[in-house]
């Protein structure tokens, strides 16, 4: 695709995608490491490890020069690094299990929902497994992150309502692709779409490994999102993170400072919130 339809794409279907974003050495490398980090016992099917900062080996894929060209493509401004990231493994995934990764999930609920036109944050995930080995896929829902009323919306309600309940498992794996769109990736592609962009891993075989990344341009929108995943919501404490990994980000010119004034998002997911909901 084209600079142009690369950033069409993004900002109405909320996605593109990359492929080939790793060379081969750099795919055998990151896949060994997380093998070593995970100690592969297959009973462990530990899913992620919260935040790249303490994974130094890991660093060169938040500067690797084709994702940040292509993350140039659909920004207009100087964007940062978001320290929301993860290195994940998971083993024999059974079903899928669809969410929004922005602070604010709920559709039209809060600060993630104002002002879209600013709204420039990308997540970007790098798949190392084979598909013809795995079967594994990401299932996105296009435009999930600007329409709400729809029947992809209903499917993907019931869904999340019988998620559960494993008598409905079978059809659960059906309706996802009627409603969403599969992506099949091979080691070393790359999708890069809106946090607020419904998706989801799809049932694997064997193992699936990524990586998880967050790009933003300097704006409310990013210091939100920073402060919801680094203050408000526990896995990656900004006070935790060291000042090597800082000044790595600065030496880069990817180096976003904590907002101290923002103390709550409204509308915000938490598991707290949720479960007062729930009462």
């Amino acid at each position: 695709m084209s600079i142009l339809e690369n950033k069409k794409k993004f900002l109405s279907q909320g996605y593109f995608i990359v492929r080939n974003l790793l060379s081969k050495e750099e795919i055998s490398k990151f896949s060994k490491e997380i093998d070593r980090l995970y100690n592969l016992e297959y009973k462990k099917n530990i899913k992620v490890r919260m935040g790249i900062h303490p994974y130094e080996k890991f660093w060169s894929v938040i500067i690797n020069e084709k994702l940040i060209n292509s993350l140039g493509q659909i920004f207009d401004k100087k964007f940062h690094f978001l320290y929301q990231a993860g290195i994940l493994q998971t083993i024999e995934g059974k079903e899928y299990l669809h969410h929004r990764d922005n602070p604010c999930r709920k559709f039209g609920v809060g600060p993630d929902w104002e002002d879209n036109s600013n709204y420039k944050i990308a997540r970007v995930g790098i798949y190392l497994q084979n598909y013809e080995e795995t079967k594994f896929h990401l299932n996105l829902i296009p435009y999930s992150h600007k329409k709400k009323y729809s029947i992809r919306e209903f499917f993907r309600f019931f869904h999340k309502k019988t998620r559960y309940l494993n008598k409905f498992r079978k059809l659960r794996n059906i309706l996802p692709k009627f409603f969403g769109t599969s992506i099949k990736t091979n080691p070393g592609d790359c999708i890069i779409f809106d946090p607020r962009v419904y998706h989801s891993p799809s049932p694997h075989l064997g193992k699936r490994q990524a990586i998880f990344l967050s790009y933003g341009e300097d704006n409310r929108h990013s210091d939100n999102y920073v402060t919801y995943f680094t203050k408000l919501r526990s896995g990656t404490e900004y006070s935790e993170i060291g000042e090597n990994f800082f000044q790595f980000l600065k030496n880069n010119d990817l180096y976003k400072p904590l907002n101290e004034e923002i103390t709550n998002i409204p509308g915000a997911f938490t598991r707290e919130r949720e479960r007062e909901k729930n009462k």
